[in-house]
């Protein structure tokens, strides 16, 4: 599968907090940078995962 540009977008959930369930509070999408397309997960399994950043404070 030939490489293309993709735009990362970030949501962050506005009502949660520190003390929040375990649910994830950001959530993360690719999009096709030339047709504003949402990735296909598929394509994705070919992205090696990288660990959580740790939370500051």
């Amino acid at each position: 599968m030939p490489a293309r540009p993709v735009a990362v977008v970030f949501t962050l959930d506005a009502t949660a907090g520190r003390d929040t369930g375990d649910d994830p509070v950001v959530r993360v999408s690719y999009v096709d940078a030339d047709s504003g397309e949402a990735v296909a997960v598929d394509e994705l399994g070919a992205v090696p995962s990288r660990k959580s950043v740790p939370m500051a404070g």
